[in-house]
């Protein structure tokens, strides 16, 4: 054999194999990498395209080597991709952590200033309230205080004769002014001492009738007198109401008591005085005391709508006569209209009087 022509074949062949190494280097492999790195469809047939010579190559195995770079591209260029969708979501998650920080820290601090602005105003409700109790405790105590100086029949000795006719004489004596302090003390809770001695008169006076001093003939008229201006009323809390009836009645603005806002004071200052004087017997009990001092409180009310319509009655029936109106005795018995007729008669009557007139007017 000519080793030449063996050693010529070889030499042959191992050139022709240098040639055509595919290495993706230069023009060709740059053309087709950077499409792929830009997302390109590279197919490998137009690689192969560009790589085959003239005597070709195995195309297979150039397609599986070509195939198998292509998706390697591929597969870096897809992590590429979502690692650079992974960063830009990263990047705004921490551009958008402060404002999350700022808003969850807000709302915290919103929920404890809340919480705590609740609390306050919760404590603060909670001691005005007791400020309120406590004010309402003291004014109710204070309009009991003055009931202290008042004796009752238990703790009044033994009532001498010459003592019930000089007391009888003071209730007289002393009724307009008591009834004057009594329709004040109504109205603003202060001014009650006058009726406070009335009241205590009064207990002496019915002390002296348990003890059957009254039985004795100038006591019994003295005291008859008496019962004139109190419509024969024996107990200490039945001649309170009474005196209670009669200031609101006679006083000049007896009238404010048509305002439910008034009755409604009345009624809170009247029960300061007669609270005291209750007790653990049915007709001397609060919810007696109570249902009595609500019908005089009506009794009044309907005398001073029917009063003015009284005074209209008498006018009408006297046309032409002089009509007197005296509104400052706080006494609603006592002589308060006067009609002057022409021929210079006079006639009087009590307020009680023309207000009962008024019920059929």
């Amino acid at each position: 054999m000519n080793i030449n022509a063996i050693s010529s074949v070889n030499s042959y062949s191992a050139n022709y194999s240098n040639q055509n190494k595919v290495a993706f280097k230069g023009r060709i492999g740059d053309q087709f990498v950077g499409k792929l790195e830009r997302g390109m469809e590279v197919k490998v047939s137009d690689i192969l395209g560009e790589v085959k010579g003239t005597f070709g190559l195995k195309s297979e195995k150039v397609e599986d080597v070509i195939e198998s770079l292509i998706n390697k591209i591929k597969s870096l260029n897809s992590e590429k991709i979502s690692s650079a969708n992974a960063l830009n979501e990263a990047k705004q998650q921490i551009y958008k952590f402060p404002e999350e920080k700022t808003k969850a820290v807000n709302d915290a601090r919103s929920e404890i200033i809340e919480a705590y602005e609740s609390r306050i105003k919760k404590y603060a409700d909670e001691t005005l309230t007791a400020k309120q109790e406590a004010k309402k405790a003291k004014e109710f105590a204070e309009k009991f205080e003055p009931m202290s100086k008042v004796k009752s029949i238990e703790e009044l000795d033994v009532i001498l004769p010459e003592q019930a006719i000089k007391v009888a004489d003071e209730v007289i004596e002393n009724r307009v002014a008591a009834n004057k302090s009594m329709f004040e003390f109504l109205m603003t809770g202060k001014g009650q001492e006058e009726a406070l001695k009335q009241m205590e008169r009064n207990n002496i006076l019915l002390k002296a009738r348990i003890d059957g001093i009254e039985e004795i003939p100038a006591v019994k008229s003295k005291i008859e007198e008496v019962n004139k201006h109190y419509l024969h009323v024996m107990y200490p809390i039945d001649r309170t109401i009474n005196m209670i009836k009669n200031a609101l009645k006679g006083a000049p603005n007896g009238n404010y008591i048509l305002s439910s806002k008034i009755q409604e004071n009345v009624k809170k200052n009247a029960m300061a005085l007669l609270t005291p004087l209750s007790n653990k017997q049915q007709f001397n009990g609060i919810e007696n005391i109570t249902k009595n001092l609500d019908e005089a409180i009506k009794e009044v009310i309907k005398f001073h709508k029917d009063l003015p319509k009284g005074i209209e009655r008498i006018r009408r029936q006297n046309s032409g006569a002089e009509i007197i109106e005296n509104k400052l005795s706080y006494d609603p018995h006592a002589t308060c209209v006067a009609v002057k007729l022409s021929n210079g008669q006079k006639v009087e009557r009590s307020f009680e009087d023309v207000a009962y007139l008024g019920q059929y007017y």
